[in-house]
């Protein structure tokens, strides 16, 4: 009985962490954005649109639609006017991570974080 009672808890967490993608490197995502991203986008908070109806990075954050599950897909395959990147996964989850931190009221990769008292 007592193992029992044990299994499931357990079983609970080892899903979860098996089902966690790994935390998003912000800065790794920066670079990546800023290397393939950044001439035709403006990949940094503030920054003015580079191409005539492409988005901003901001705005792409902005957008509810924008979830990491779509932004994913999205560049998972070609499309459009946009290259075929072929990002590693891990490269491609970075600049996501570091696309959706740009959102309203997020504090970016180097901007200071608000300090909980």
């Amino acid at each position: 009985m007592r193992r029992a009672a044990l299994a499931g808890p357990l079983l609970a967490v080892a899903g979860l962490a098996q089902a966690a993608d790994p935390p998003a490197d912000l800065e790794n995502g920066r670079a990546v954005a800023r290397t393939w991203c950044a001439q035709c986008h403006a990949v940094e908070r503030g920054e003015s649109q580079r191409a005539d109806g492409v988005p901003t990075f901001t705005g792409l954050a902005n957008d509810p639609r924008n979830t990491s599950d779509r932004l994913r897909a999205f560049l998972t395959q070609p499309h459009g006017r946009m290259p075929d990147l072929s990002l590693s996964r891990q490269n491609r989850d970075d600049v996501i991570g570091y696309l959706l931190s740009l959102r309203d009221g997020r504090a970016g990769p180097t901007e200071p974080k608000p300090r909980r008292p």
